[in-house]
Parts: structure tokens; C-alpha cells; sequence
């Protein structure tokens, strides 16, 4: 290579200054080097297709270049190992045939911050690559009993082996030329298979498929529908379940063991007139993966009398807030709903009049519906009232005493009463208030003071509504009659330090280590975001200046590793050089420290962003088994009692669909209405650091029944990949947290709709009925206090219970 002088004489210079360097002891970083002056690559040595070389000290990674005439690959290979399998890459992407030139350069990151080259470039040619041969296609496919087997394929190291059995489909990878589908399939003439094979360096083969046989099935013997409506059938071998369409609509399952189904009970149920009703009935087997049809389907058609039909109720009106409608012949009870707006209220009576002051608390709108309903009669057609305006009531006997208690009657359906004096305000749940007291609490100066009253309700619809027209009034404070007695001024005892985070290193995709800088306020932030570039490894450094004992510990879900050990702060958690991603973190406090600090900690997800929101001490971060990588984090560490909420943040697992990718909260519905979709998992995790403490749960599963152990903060319950479906549910709190809030819950459940509120562990949803879980709400509730109405976020409860056991 020619220089210029300029050249030649920076390279003196250079080399005198290491020569200095080296006498004075002083290290060289191989990134502040001129490249001309750059170590060689040793041992590079290319054998059949794998490149290997010896490490270069002061080298993070290597960039590899391989190209020929027809292929270029020109996008560098930051590899942390010492060896690359050329021959299996260009496999891989079935590159051209041809001679190949290869590139390796050591590379390390320089004291500004960028990845230079810390090596000469060793260059290898004439790199022969010829394609192997690609696999020949598997033949002679057979059964031989419940074992599909087939020939070997010469060169192949597995098979990749897809069972079609119904409408069910098993794939599994094998090693033999043969897999036993025992356990899976009830009948082998109901199933095929494919193969295909595979093998390192060589082209996969064509898939070979099985001659499908049509699929048969027996009959379903003895159907018989009795005279009073109830259809029965012979049990079918191998069937687990029956399945009853009524009208081309899914109707109930029905256990093994259990094969009757009253027809005539449910159309009496639906109010239907008299008609020739048209239904099916199908054998069906569970497996992991869903269930199969085992018979032919029978079809059948049931004439249906009808019993007589009540009159619909006539006559409605308004007597006040009481609904009226003339009585009905032969009724013995009346379902009545009101609606204001799009809320509504469903009560029974068994008069023809109904009292609805406690639910028309609003100045609005409202209408009722009534319908007559008696035993051995059809239930009446619905009838609808006039709309009508309700305006607010008044407090009443409100007045305030010589001695400042301000008092007054009190107001049908109110469960607390808002007050405001001056700037200052609160609720009671009494009919009395200190004004007086309050005025002295607050140090407020003789004179007089505005007063507004209102009372609230809770009820139903309303959650701190006003109920009341707002009374106004005014208090004369005289001001306090006597002299306080100052205090002795006291040295308050100093507060200790938060335990706080000095930095940290990641490990990111394609940048190697990145050193993080603790901030002086706020989270610490590590990784990247905007640039699809996965954390590998997170290291975490932290002092602990208070007098507590304690540290610091977190602990990785890595892609196909899973959960590695709980480390100290100051470790490494996760991977180097497999190229293996985050999915997630839980950090936590432990000893004195957990009783006073929280750590919160939020992530940056793949697809997801920021949805999932902050978490606290120990609570799952990320995902589980959905490999979605982590790209951020940010953690910091607060006093507990800093946040003042607690949240209760979830999501589910629905059929067809997968996560959710955002978190339900206070109350909303997660899953689906009307889609005829399970709930096959979830995650449940509380928000805010008010109070230690977490939250708990677990899941009844179809074929499982209850798990017999409780998952927490976050982490999964029920199943993923496995078709099945989550039956009940049972949510606690734990902790101080427990002593300050209830937690209530209530779920949608197939054929039955919207449970009633289940609360702290009690069990919400089904058990023997084999019924979906299709949607839920959850809430936290202060301690005590009354639980959600039947009415909440729009959504009215179809049933009285929370939990059904049978049918």
C-alpha cells in the first residue's frame, strides 16, 4: 500500500506514542489504532463450509462478508462467536452454485461510542459451494394399526409429521421413520398424514401424503323423542360428549354419561309459539386438540305444542316514581325492565305495580317495560310505557344548629352525602356534619362561610351520582373560643434516603453492551425503542443508603431458555452470544427494604408498546409463550404510599384471536360477547404501589378441572395451544393491600350470559356443565363497601348466582 508523507509521519508518531504507552504501563485500546496499523486475523481455516478463527483479544464481534459473481452478501454478520457455517447458510437461502470470496473482520466499540474494525481483514478464496441434492420424497405410506409409518429417506436426520384426523390437526417433528398416533385418533380410517423430510445442507423433500379414505362414521342408534318432549339415544362408542343444535343454533353439551334432552322444556323456555321444531344431534370425542365428531350427525324434527300465552299487560303509567299496569289474568308475577338511556334495571314483582325510587335518581328519561309471566303459561308479549322526565327531590329539614351541626332528613336512596363549606368539602355517610369542627381543623378565621349539600348514590347506575338537588346555605363561624396551647417544637427525626439505582448495562441486539447513566430523578431507561432491536442481557447497579436491610434481585424469561435464577443487583440476567431475547422481568425488593420502598418497572414490548403499563414488586413484566421480545425497560424504585390508587389491570386469551394486546381495567369487559369464543387464559396484575401486597388467581380448565396452584402478578392462567376452555375463575388479594380493598368479579358464560359478583377467592363461573367462559369484568372496591351493581360499565347480570356447579 502506498503513503503519503503526511501518512508516514502520523505512523511514527503513532507508534512512538504506544511505544511510550507500553513503558509507561498504559493500556491501548486496538479501537484507537490506525487501521494500518491493525493485528491479523490467526488460524483462519475454512473446512467443508465452516469458517473458524482464533479470538482477538479486545474484540466484541466479528463482521462476516461472503460473496461470488451471481450472490452478494453484503449486510454485515455481527457474530460474537468464532466460527460460522457458510455451507448451511447458503442452503438456507438457496444461494447459486459458484466460487465463493470471504471477508472476516474483528470489530470492537471505540471510546465515542461506534463499532470500528480492531483487525486487518482476512480475506479467504475460491470457496467451492456446490448444492447438495435436494431430499427424495418419503414413500410408502401406510398404517400398520395406530402407527403411520413409512420408508427411510436416505441422508435425512428427521421427518416433519402432520396427522389430519377430522378436523384436528397434530404436527409433530421425528427422528424415525414411523410415529405411533395411539391416544389421539379414535378410528384410523377417519385419518391421514403427510411427510416430509428434512436434513442439514440439503433442500427439503416434497411432502408425501397418505390416500385419504372418505371419512365414515356409525350411526347414532335408538333416537327416540317421548311424549313429553324429551329426546334420548343410545350411547355411541368412544364418544366423551353430545352436542344439541336446536334451529341451526348451539344449544348444550352434554356429558357422556348424560344422553336426554328435554325439547319441550326448552321451547316452553323460549316463548315459542307452536311449530315443528328441526334439530341435530352429534357423538363427539375430546382430545387436546378440541374435539371430534365420532358418528353421523342425526337429524330430527320435534312437533312442539304450545302452552297458552298470558295477555300482555295494558293500561301502564306513572304513579310518582311507582310503575302501574292493569293486572293480567292468570299472572302470578311481573318481570319488569327500566331503561334510562342506555342503562337498564330489571326487577319482579308480584303485584301490578312496582317502586323504582331507588333506581330514578337522575334528572332524565326513563321508561319500563313489563311483561306477565306465570307457571304453565307462555310469558305475555312485552309492553312499554310512556317516556317520562323525573327531575331531582329535595333535601329536606336541613338546617344548622347554634353550635355549627348542620343536619337534615334522610333522602331515599342515598348511600353518603357530598358537602362543600368554603374551599373545603368531603362526604358523610350520616345525616349530620361538624361544621364547626371543620373550620376549626383548618384554621379558618371567624366570618361566613358558603355551604352546599347534595346527596349521592351508589346504586345501580350510579357511582357518586348526585340523586338530590344540590341544597345551598350559609354558616357564621364565630371563630374558637379558646387559645390553643402551643406545641413544643420538636426535632423531627431525618428521613432516610430512597435506595436508588447508579446504572446499569444491556446487552442489545446488534450493539452489543451499552452502559446506562442513572438519572438523578425519575425511571432509569435501558434498551432501545422505534428500532426492533431485542434486549439480551440486563444488568442493574443500586445502592441501598438507608438503615434498612436488604437488596435488590431480578430475574429474565428467555426465548427458549425460560425462567433463569432470581440475581442480586449488580448481576447479569439473561444471555451473551446465542442471539436469545427477553420476553420477561420481574424485579423485587426483599427483607426491610420490601416493607418501606417499591419498585416499579414498565416495558416496551414487541407489537405491544407500552400497553401493558407499570408493575411493582415482583409482578411479571412482558410476555409469556407469545416470543415477543423486550426492547425497553424502565424501573424505579419509590416509597410505598407514593401512588394513591391501586389499580387492577387484565387480559385474556380468547379462541381464534390470541391475546389481547391491551389491558382491560376498573370494570371493563375483556374477551367477547355474542362471538361464541372461550377464554382459554389470563393475566392479572394490580397497578400503583399504595399498599404492599398483590393479587393471586386460578382457573377451573376444561379436562384439568381447578389448578391445584395459585398463579400471581401476572402471571398465566389456564392454557395456550391447547383448545381448551376456561370454566370458573377464583381472584384474591393478598397483603396490605387486602386490608384496604375487596376485589369483585364476575364472568360470561355460555348458554347462562353475565353472572352475578363473586369476591374475594369465592369461585365465579361453572363447574360439570362444560360451558365457556367467554368474558369477565374485575374490580377493586374499598374495604367494606357495597359491592358493583347489576347494572355496570352498560352490563346488566342475566343470573342471580356467581358460580353454577351442574346443570
Amino acid at each position: 500500500m502506498t503513503h503519503t508523507r503526511g501518512n508516514k509521519l502520523v505512523a511514527v508518531i503513532l507508534v512512538a506514542c504506544m511505544s511510550i504507552a507500553l513503558f509507561l504501563g498504559m493500556p491501548i485500546n486496538p479501537a484507537d489504532v490506525l487501521a494500518d496499523e491493525l493485528p491479523s486475523l490467526s488460524n483462519v481455516q475454512l473446512v467443508d463450509g465452516v469458517l473458524s478463527w482464533d479470538a482477538l483479544d479486545g474484540a466484541t464481534n466479528y463482521s462476516l462478508y461472503f460473496y461470488n459473481e451471481t450472490h452478494t452478501t453484503d449486510v454485515a454478520r455481527s457474530i460474537e462467536e468464532c466460527s460460522y457455517d457458510i455451507k448451511a447458510y447458503l442452503v438456507s437461502e438457496d444461494c447459486n452454485e459458484g466460487t465463493y470470496t470471504i471477508q472476516l473482520t474483528a470489530r470492537a466499540m471505540n471510546k465515542y461510542g461506534y463499532m470500528v474494525d480492531v483487525s486487518q481483514t482476512a480475506v479467504v478464496t475460491n470457496y467451492e459451494y456446490v448444492k447438495p441434492a435436494q431430499l427424495a420424497t418419503p414413500t410408502n405410506l401406510k398404517w400398520d394399526g395406530t402407527i403411520a409409518t413409512w420408508d427411510a429417506v436416505p441422508n435425512a436426520t428427521s421427518y416433519k409429521f402432520i396427522l389430519h384426523h377430522g378436523l384436528s390437526i397434530k404436527e409433530e417433528t421425528v427422528t424415525d421413520n414411523f410415529y405411533d398416533c395411539e391416544g389421539f385418533m379414535a378410528d384410523q380410517s377417519k385419518a391421514y398424514f403427510e411427510v416430509t423430510a428434512y436434513a442439514d445442507y440439503y433442500p427439503t423433500s416434497e411432502t408425501a401424503v397418505l390416500a385419504h379414505t372418505d371419512i365414515t362414521y356409525p350411526d347414532i342408534q335408538n333416537v327416540q323423542i317421548s311424549a313429553d318432549g324429551v329426546v334420548t339415544w343410545d350411547a355411541v362408542e368412544s364418544a366423551s360428549e353430545y352436542r344439541i343444535i336446536i334451529k341451526g343454533s348451539y344449544v348444550n353439551y352434554c356429558s357422556g354419561s348424560n344422553r336426554s334432552f328435554d325439547l319441550k322444556s326448552y321451547c316452553d323456555g323460549r316463548n315459542w309459539d307452536s311449530q315443528e321444531v328441526t334439530f341435530t344431534l352429534d357423538a363427539l370425542l375430546s382430545n387436546s386438540n378440541g374435539t371430534d365428531r365420532v358418528a353421523q350427525t342425526y337429524s330430527g324434527t320435534y312437533s312442539y305444542t304450545a302452552i297458552p300465552k298470558l295477555d300482555t299487560p295494558t293500561n301502564l303509567g306513572w304513579s310518582g316514581k311507582v310503575a302501574t299496569w292493569d293486572a293480567v289474568a292468570n299472572a302470578t308475577s311481573y318481570e319488569l325492565t327500566l331503561y334510562r338511556n342506555s342503562t337498564t334495571v330489571k326487577k319482579t314483582v308480584t303485584t301490578n305495580s312496582c317502586d323504582f325510587s331507588d333506581s330514578i335518581t337522575t334528572e332524565t328519561t326513563y321508561y319500563y317495560r313489563v311483561v306477565a309471566v306465570a307457571d304453565g303459561y307462555r310469558s305475555s308479549d312485552y309492553a312499554e310505557s310512556a317516556h317520562e322526565e323525573f327531575v331531582l327531590g329535595e333535601l329536606t329539614n336541613v338546617k344548622i344548629s347554634e353550635d355549627g351541626i348542620l343536619s337534615w332528613d334522610a333522602f331515599p336512596g342515598a348511600t353518603q352525602y357530598s358537602w362543600v363549606l368554603g374551599t373545603y368539602g368531603g362526604y358523610v355517610s350520616d345525616t349530620q356534619i361538624d361544621l364547626s369542627a371543620i373550620c376549626e381543623e383548618h384554621g379558618l378565621v371567624a366570618g361566613d362561610y358558603s355551604v352546599s349539600l347534595t346527596a349521592d348514590s351508589d346504586y345501580i347506575y350510579n357511582n357518586g351520582e348526585k340523586i338530590s338537588q344540590m341544597w345551598n346555605g350559609t354558616y357564621i363561624y364565630r371563630g374558637s373560643d379558646t387559645t390553643p396551647t402551643p406545641t413544643p417544637e420538636t426535632t423531627p427525626a431525618p428521613t432516610p434516603e430512597t435506595p436508588k439505582f447508579t446504572g446499569g448495562m444491556a446487552h442489545v441486539q446488534d450493539v452489543g453492551d451499552v452502559n446506562v447513566t442513572a438519572p438523578d430523578t425519575g425511571a432509569m431507561v435501558i434498551g432501545t425503542r422505534g428500532m426492533s432491536r431485542r434486549l439480551e442481557s440486563i444488568t442493574l447497579n443500586y445502592e441501598n443508603n438507608t438503615p434498612y436491610s436488604g437488596t435488590l434481585q431480578y430475574r429474565v424469561h428467555v426465548q427458549d431458555i425460560g425462567w433463569m435464577n432470581w440475581v442480586n443487583a449488580g448481576s447479569a440476567a439473561g444471555t451473551r452470544g446465542q442471539s436469545k431475547r427477553i420476553e420477561a422481568i420481574e424485579i423485587r425488593l426483599t427483607d426491610e427494604l420490601a416493607q418501606h420502598y417499591s419498585v416499579e418497572y414498565c416495558v416496551h414490548i414487541q407489537d405491544y408498546g407500552d400497553n401493558q403499563g407499570w408493575v411493582h414488586d415482583g409482578a411479571l413484566a412482558g410476555t409469556t409463550g407469545e416470543s415477543k421480545r423486550i426492547e425497553e425497560l424502565k424501573v424505579q424504585i419509590v416509597p410505598i404510599g407514593t401512588s394513591t390508587t391501586t389499580s387492577v389491570n387484565y387480559r385474556v386469551h380468547v379462541q381464534d384471536y390470541g391475546w389481547e394486546s391491551k389491558y382491560a381495567s376498573a370494570g371493563a369487559m375483556s374477551g367477547t360477547m355474542g362471538q361464541s369464543k372461550r377464554l382459554e387464559g389470563i393475566e392479572i396484575f394490580l397497578g400503583g404501589c399504595q399498599y404492599s401486597g398483590g393479587i393471586r388467581y386460578k382457573t377451573h380448565v376444561q379436562n384439568i378441572g381447578w389448578e391445584s396452584s395459585w398463579s400471581t402478578s401476572g402471571e398465566m392462567s389456564g392454557t395456550q395451544g391447547q383448545s381448551l376452555r376456561l370454566e370458573g375463575i377464583a381472584i384474591e388479594l393478598t397483603g396490605d393491600v387486602a386490608n384496604h380493598y375487596d376485589i369483585y368479579y364476575r364472568v360470561h358464560a355460555q348458554d347462562i350470559g353475565w353472572l352475578s359478583w363473586a369476591s374475594n377467592g369465592d369461585y365465579a363461573g361453572t363447574a360439570g356443565r362444560s360451558a365457556r367462559l367467554e368474558g369477565i369484568q374485575i374490580v377493586l372496591v374499598p374495604k367494606g363497601a357495597a359491592a358493583p351493581g347489576a347494572t355496570y360499565q352498560g352490563i346488566t347480570a342475566d343470573d342471580s348466582r356467581a358460580f353454577v356447579e351442574g346443570f
